[in-house]
């Protein structure tokens, strides 16, 4: 996770996570400082954004976490009974 936050812009995680369903929000949210954490939560309660902004955030990130796999800086657990979301 912190290789994947040095590519990725907070307002981006932030968006992208109002397309999350809460236990997702809430298991990352539970990753971060209190102070990222409290960043984010701001971005979740922000006004509304129109969805084609949300679906591009969580592109934006895709995006980013396929590039870092790309090159062996991160690794997806490739255990079968592992949800991905």
């Amino acid at each position: 996770m912190k290789r994947l936050l040095q590519d990725i812009e907070l307002d981006d995680l932030g968006l992208a996570l109002r397309g999350a369903n809460k236990e997702v929000t809430d298991h990352l949210l539970g990753m971060f400082s209190t102070n990222m954490k409290r960043d984010i939560e701001d971005i979740l309660k922000g006004k509304p954004r129109p969805l084609s902004e949300v679906m591009e955030a969580q592109r934006k990130i895709m995006d980013v976490v396929h590039k870092l796999r790309e090159k062996g800086e991160i690794v997806l657990s490739k255990d079968k009974s592992e949800r991905y979301v």
